[in-house]
């Protein structure tokens, strides 16, 4: 820790950038990456926190969620990997919450909406729901109109537990 710490106060982001790259302990990747992320000017890319989204360690992985969270130019990126998933294997439910901390906050981003409106349209009930937990979170935004029909459609379908979120969706 007081070597990572005193890279930070260095700005010596190589050899951090290593470990992140090298390391088989998700625990070190986890603290490189937080100390990564508060770099004032980082060379964390998201070609180098991508891959760790796919990490076997569920807290690696929502780490590097949280991260990809706050760069905005990420998000296409992000989009993409996460759209690859669902028309090959389908997104997981651990993908799903992953996806929804880091588009969350970037509603707004043309690819976010794209994304958010094709998990609305999902036959599948847990992308549904992810989409409408970030419409929900997105308030004050209107949908795209791919969406607000998704939304409609589901208003006769949604079984009763799910109608309060649905509701926040469309509110």
């Amino acid at each position: 820790h007081q070597a990572m710490f005193a890279l930070l106060r260095a700005t010596e982001t190589m050899p951090l950038l290593e470990a992140l790259r090298n390391s088989a302990k998700p625990a070190l990747q986890r603290r490189v990456l937080s100390i990564l992320d508060q770099f004032p000017k980082s060379s964390l890319s998201v070609e180098q926190a991508l891959p760790l989204l796919g990490s076997r360690d569920g807290a690696l992985a929502s780490a590097a969620a949280e991260v990809a969270a706050k760069h905005r130019d990420w998000m296409p990126a992000l989009v993409e990997r996460f759209s690859a998933e669902m028309k090959h294997d389908g997104l997981s439910s651990n993908s799903l919450a992953l996806l929804e901390i880091a588009l969350k906050p970037w509603f707004n981003e043309p690819s976010v909406r794209e994304c958010v409106s094709a998990l609305a349209e999902s036959s599948v009930a847990s992308c549904q729901r992810t989409a409408w937990r970030i419409l929900a979170a997105a308030s004050g935004v209107s949908p795209e109109p791919r969406c607000t029909a998704s939304l409609k459609k589901a208003l006769a379908a949604t079984p009763l537990a799910d109608l309060p979120l649905l509701l926040d969706a469309m509110a």
